[in-house]
C-alpha cells in the first residue's frame, strides 16, 4: 500500500507504506521532500483525519477538509490512482518485473 499526494497541476507524489498508520510519515516526508501543503483534501480515512496526522496538520496550519461520505469522485488522488495503477500495470507486464517491484515502478511513474 501506498500513500499519494495529488495537486491540480497533475503533480502526483508517492510514498510506500508498510502499514496504514505510517500515513503520518509519508506527511512528514512529504514536507520534506516538497513542502508544507496549505490544505490536505482526504477521504474519511481515520487515519488521515485523526492521531499523529491530525497532530501534524495541527502543528503546520494545513488547512484540512474530508469529501462527504461515499463521494470518491470529490477525492482528486482517486482519479489519479487509477491512471497510476493502469501505467504501472502496463509498465510491469511491458517489461516483466517481478510483482514485488511494485512500489519502485509507482513511484518512478509519479516522479515522471
Amino acid at each position: 500500500m501506498g500513500q499519494l499526494y495529488v495537486n491540480d497541476a497533475d503533480f502526483t507524489k508517492f510514498y510506500p507504506m508498510r502499514q496504514k498508520g505510517e500515513a503520518s510519515d509519508t506527511l512528514i516526508s512529504f514536507m520534506q521532500d516538497i513542502g508544507i501543503p496549505l490544505g490536505l483534501h482526504s477521504d474519511n480515512a481515520k487515519e488521515l483525519t485523526e492521531g499523529k496526522m491530525g497532530e501534524i496538520v495541527k502543528e503546520f496550519w494545513i488547512t484540512p477538509s474530508q469529501a462527504e461520505p461515499y463521494s470518491p469522485w470529490q477525492v482528486r488522488a482517486e482519479l489519479s490512482i487509477r491512471e497510476v495503477k493502469n501505467a504501472v500495470r502496463h509498465a510491469m507486464m511491458r517489461t516483466h518485473a517481478l510483482k514485488r517491484l511494485w512500489d519502485y515502478c509507482t513511484t518512478y511513474h509519479c516522479e515522471i
